[in-house]
C-alpha cells in the first residue's frame, strides 16, 4: 500500500500512486491506522500460533505423561 519514492512515501490505491503528503490529513491518518491494525493483526497471527504450539505441547506432555498399567487401567504419574 505505501511506497518510498524519491524519500517520499506514497499510497498506491487502484493502481495509481499518490503522495502521501497530497493527501488529506483525515486520510493520512487513515493509512496510519491501517498500517498499525496491520500490525496488530500479524502480532496475534504470531500469538495464535505461540498459543497452539504450547497447548499442543502440553497436551503432548500430558499423553506422555500417562501409563498403562498391566491390567489395562490407567495410572497416571
Amino acid at each position: 500500500m505505501e511506497e518510498m519514492n524519491n524519500e517520499q512515501p506514497t499510497i498506491t490505491i487502484d493502481d495509481k500512486t499518490y503522495l502521501l503528503s497530497d493527501l488529506h490529513v483525515e486520510a493520512q491518518a487513515m493509512v496510519a491506522r491501517i498500517q498499525s491494525l496491520r500490525s496488530q493483526q500479524q502480532q496475534l497471527q504470531m500469538q495464535m500460533i505461540e498459543n497452539e504450539r504450547a497447548i499442543n505441547g502440553w497436551a503432548e506432555d500430558i499423553k506422555n505423561s500417562i501409563q498403562v498399567v498391566d491390567d489395562g487401567e490407567e495410572a497416571v504419574q
